[in-house]
């Protein structure tokens, strides 16, 4: 190879680097330009103002000091254990959701009705084995909702859902 064929090899790779460089960038702002992102959906207002919702019931669940016990008493009986800063954020009827990561088929919900004084108790069967979100509202008859979540496998003896254990 000769001297002379040997720069014009580096010639065109020092060239050829930054115009494919600049190709690929005009490419690149083509398509952008070509296809623009969708526009938001209609319901965007309504999907915002629930997630606000939610946000807000998980701080009053925070600052109430809300936190709950779950655990299985025997086959098929559910109970939880719960505890609050003031007594009246605790409400009559606790709502669990358990929503199945893949499975929507799979989800679950179950109302447990207060039984004693922190104590809510109702049957409800294992759940499968598998990955779970486990959602808890409660309505207290002199305030305003709450909400819990939490990640769980199951099977499971006894879950912690406070500010600590989220």
């Amino acid at each position: 190879m000769s001297i002379n064929n040997r720069h014009s090899t580096v010639f065109w790779v020092v060239i050829g680097i930054p115009v494919v460089a600049v190709v690929a960038s005009m490419l690149l702002i083509f398509e952008a330009v070509r296809s623009k992102d969708p526009e938001l959906p209609l319901e965007y207002g309504v999907e915002g103002r629930a997630l606000d919702a939610d946000y807000a019931a998980a701080a009053r669940a925070q600052s109430a000091g809300v936190a709950l016990t779950i655990d299985y008493v025997a086959t098929d009986r559910l109970r939880v254990r719960a505890t609050a800063n003031d007594e009246s954020m605790l409400p009559q009827v606790l709502n669990l959701r358990f929503t199945h990561t893949t499975q929507p088929v799979r989800d679950r919900h179950v109302a447990l009705q207060r039984s004693e004084r922190n104590l809510y108790v109702a049957t409800f069967a294992p759940l499968e084995r598998g990955r779970w979100l486990l959602q808890v509202d409660g309505q207290p008859v002199d305030g305003a909702a709450w909400m819990l979540r939490k990640r769980l496998h199951a099977p499971f003896d006894v879950v912690t859902i406070d500010r600590r254990h989220p």
